[in-house]
């Protein structure tokens, strides 16, 4: 039976907690934010926090490789009115970092953004591995997941994350579906295993 333990991310530099994190039988799920939020409501979090402060909160032994990441990555933007291109790093309205721990440890980053004003929110979701030493590098992007990740987790060297779905007659702003996906590790590809297809 796999145990899971819960990092909140909030208080000091875990890497005092390093110990239990490695250990092949748990498996370590860090979540930051509000998960269950709608799309609504991340707006409003996007209106009155900026990226710095949303950067603040991401914590765990991947969130400078993340951050990194997200500095390096160029993405469509808009900028005074007009088409341009922009840092991830500068644009997100939420950030969510999961963790596992096993004989591969790795680490599954979400980054929510919206790329022009009045524009539907985009989401990028990243797999970082770790080099052995405590040092994590992004990998390969997850592709072929639809809508908002609210979890994550990892089992019999399955990756399988929960998303909020859009069900028919919901309005963009506030999904009530649920589905599962299961996550290839080694292509980054999603599959739809269960719940409200998209």
């Amino acid at each position: 039976m796999i145990r899971h333990r819960h990092y909140t991310g909030q208080g000091g530099d875990p890497g005092g907690r390093r110990g239990w994190w490695r250990q092949p039988s748990m498996v370590l799920v860090i979540m930051v934010a509000q998960f269950t939020l709608p799309l609504l409501a991340a707006r409003s979090a996007h209106a009155q926090e900026t990226p710095r402060e949303v950067w603040t909160s991401v914590h765990g032994p991947a969130a400078s490789a993340v951050h990194d990441y997200a500095k390096h990555r160029s993405v469509e933007c808009e900028q005074r009115g007009r088409p341009a291109r922009c840092s991830l790093a500068s644009l997100p309205t939420r950030v969510s970092l999961f963790h596992f721990a096993g004989p591969r440890p790795f680490a599954l980053a979400t980054m929510v953004y919206t790329p022009t004003s009045g524009s539907a929110f985009q989401q990028d979701v990243t797999i970082f591995d770790d080099d052995g030493q405590g040092h994590y590098a992004a990998g390969r992007r997850v592709t072929g997941v639809i809508g908002t990740i609210t979890g994550a987790s990892f089992a019999d060297d399955n990756l399988t994350v929960e998303t909020a779905t859009l069900r028919q007659n919901d309005p963009r702003c506030c999904p009530t579906g649920h589905a599962i996906w299961r996550v290839d590790r080694a292509s980054g590809k999603a599959a739809f295993i269960a719940g409200d297809r998209p």
